[in-house]
């Protein structure tokens, strides 16, 4: 039989027994509706017949009542043999003596008339004729003689079910003023008061709760059923998965064996406490010699190195202390052939030693290889030295033609400079606005040029001067360069935050220059803002500080970050912004030389952070 089968006989079996469940639930719940409408039914009638006891003793103790005479209470012609049944009071007025089974029937006929109760008082020896019993009455006064106490059922009344009650009506002394002479003693069933209470509405209002039940428990079928359902479902999916995976599962097992088999390295599975093989591919054939079956069953050091016991360095015997990987790289020098050894446990759910995986490697191409690798790197070293010593000598003259350069314009500049400015102090008046204008923007270029020969000498000595690096103070230089700097804010708002400034380890000329020029761009791109803001701190990442130095200038978009710290690099117009593309470049060779690393972080309108860290920059 398929699990699939299986599944929907156990499917069924569980809704057949579902249904059974909620069917005899509902049976119950019925039952306990309608025996709950009788028991309150019998519980009203309990209480009428109670009451009508109550007065009915009440009436025997007084002897019976007097009442007006009218046609509803004529006078009792059971009662002639009462000397005193009718009397006339003083105004005229003709009174009649009520017995307590008169007035019983009179109090049930009001209540027939008024209430729908229908009460009776009967005996099996009637006085009158109409208080004869019906059958069911009958059947209940002869249960009393036989001590029974109390006869209750659902009877129908008219076409109408209703619930009877009667109990018994034993004679005591006061009955016996009117029934001695009928020769009854005290103590004898003399009759009974029958009660009977309809029962449609105890039925309507258990109808309401049947409904409801009803309801409820279909409402629950319904849930129970689709539960099942789902949950069928799902054990058929599940099902199927699990015939999917047992396939695949299959499958795999196949795909290993085929694996396995064609696995280029002579792979096994051996004992490890005997080193006996358990299971052999078939490359043993081209590496060994050796079929599959010639192989396993006998230990590993026999069939690789012919010894009867294994060799001093055996991975098998490292893998049994180390529980890990253990290889050994071998010469077979019969073969001439460079193999490799790896031995590799294979744990259970305990983490115990179970068996293990050996696996024998060609490697004579992979050391042939190292060797032609070995003899290139020696010749790639020689190659690589002779070029950095060439590429030394090629920057040492780059910086030292940078240098004479930048120095031997220094004094054409001074000249041009001068003569410029004697011409338009001394000659203003014999030159016309045009030439004023021209001269001024030649003495503005030679300003410009003086500036960019000064970076350039900068910059130039960072490759010749030797890096004195000790413990020093950030906050200190920040403090000083801020002093230098103090024209630069002067007439401004601007808001300084000098924060907290860790010690490091650096050249402290090479660093003030980093905050030299870092501080001056910040002041320089605030220029525009009502209220400048410039914060100088730092922040930890694993233990190293790392230093920035933030406004909230003009920014500039990222896309352009990777350029900006280029030689000659500009992101705003010179008009706009004065400067020569010099600063950051000098930023980056000082952080550079000290073996850390800068970078920005900016948006348009914003501002822009610096950071930079520098290595060894811890206090010591």
């Amino acid at each position: 039989m398929s699990r699939t089968l299986r599944i929907r006989r156990v499917l069924v079996l569980i809704f057949a027994g579902w249904t059974l469940v909620v069917a005899a639930s509902l049976w119950w719940s019925v039952k306990r509706e309608q025996n709950q409408a009788e028991r309150l039914a019998v519980s009203a009638a309990r209480s009428l017949f109670e009451k009508d006891i109550i007065y009915r003793q009440w009436a025997a103790g007084h002897g019976g009542v007097y009442v007006p005479v009218t046609d509803e209470t004529p006078p009792n012609p059971y009662l002639d043999e009462v000397s005193e049944r009718d009397v006339v009071t003083p105004s005229g007025r003709r009174l009649t003596l009520v017995n307590p089974a008169y007035m019983t029937r009179q109090v049930h006929e009001l209540g027939r008339r008024r209430y729908g109760v229908v009460a009776h008082i009967t005996s099996l020896k009637p006085v009158n004729p109409n208080n004869g019993p019906d059958e069911w009455e009958r059947q209940a006064l002869q249960s009393f003689e036989d001590g029974v106490q109390e006869a209750a059922g659902v009877q129908p009344i008219n076409g109408e079910p209703y619930m009877r009650l009667m109990r018994p009506l034993i004679t005591d002394k006061a009955c016996l003023v009117c029934h001695a002479k009928h020769g009854y003693e005290e103590g004898d069933v003399r009759g009974g008061i029958s009660v009977a209470v309809s029962m449609l509405p105890y039925t309507s209002s258990a109808l309401n709760e049947i409904e409801l039940t009803v309801l409820s428990h279909v409402i629950l079928w319904l849930l129970g059923a689709g539960g099942i359902a789902l949950g069928g479902t799902d054990i058929n999916r599940r099902a199927r998965e699990i015939a999917l995976a047992e396939e695949a599962t299959k499958r795999s097992e196949e795909e290993w064996a085929t694996t396995f088999d064609a696995m280029s390295d002579w792979v096994s599975l051996i004992d490890v406490e005997t080193g006996r093989i358990l299971r052999s591919n078939r490359s043993g054939e081209g590496l060994l010699g050796l079929s599959a079956r010639q192989t396993v069953g006998r230990p590993c050091w026999e069939v690789v190195h012919g010894t009867t016991g294994p060799l001093p360095a055996c991975p098998l015997v490292k893998m049994r202390e180390t529980r890990k990987l253990e290889t050994l790289e071998l010469y077979l020098e019969e073969q001439e052939r460079w193999i490799m050894i790896s031995v590799d446990p294979v744990l259970d759910v305990r983490g115990e030693i179970v068996s293990a995986v050996h696996v024998v490697r060609d490697i004579t191409a992979h050391k042939k290889a190292e060797d032609e690798i070995r003899e290139l790197n020696a010749g790639l070293e020689d190659r690589v030295r002779e070029r950095t010593s060439e590429l030394s000598t090629v920057i040492s003259e780059l910086e030292a033609f940078t240098y004479s350069v930048s120095h031997d314009l220094r004094g054409p500049l001074r000249v041009i400079d001068g003569f410029s400015r004697i011409v338009i102090d001394e000659h203003a008046d014999n030159l016309d606005t045009e030439a004023k204008q021209y001269l001024e923007l030649v003495v503005a270029n030679v300003e410009r040029m003086g500036q960019l020969v000064n970076d350039l000498l900068a910059l130039s000595r960072l490759g010749r001067l030797a890096l004195k690096r000790h413990s020093i103070e950030p906050r200190e230089i920040v403090q000083e360069v801020l002093e230098d700097l103090h024209a630069a804010r002067e007439g401004r708002d601007v808001e300084i935050i000098v924060g907290d400034l860790p010690k490091c380890s650096a050249d402290p000329l090479l660093l003030r220059q980093v905050y030299l020029n870092l501080l001056s761009n910040a002041f320089k791109f605030t220029r525009k803002r009502e209220s400048a803001r410039i914060e100088i701190g730092s922040v930890e990442e694993d233990g190293v500080p790392t230093y920035f130095v933030m406004d909230n200038g003009v920014g500039f978009e990222m896309l352009q970050a990777d350029k900006i710290f280029g030689l000659f690099q500009r992101l705003h117009d010179v008009g706009e912004y004065e400067g020569t593309g010099v600063g950051l470049a000098i930023v980056q060779r000082v952080v550079d030389r000290h073996g850390g690393r800068v970078w920005v972080e900016a948006e348009p309108d914003e501002g822009a952070t610096f950071y930079f860290t520098l290595a060894g920059d811890s206090s010591g």
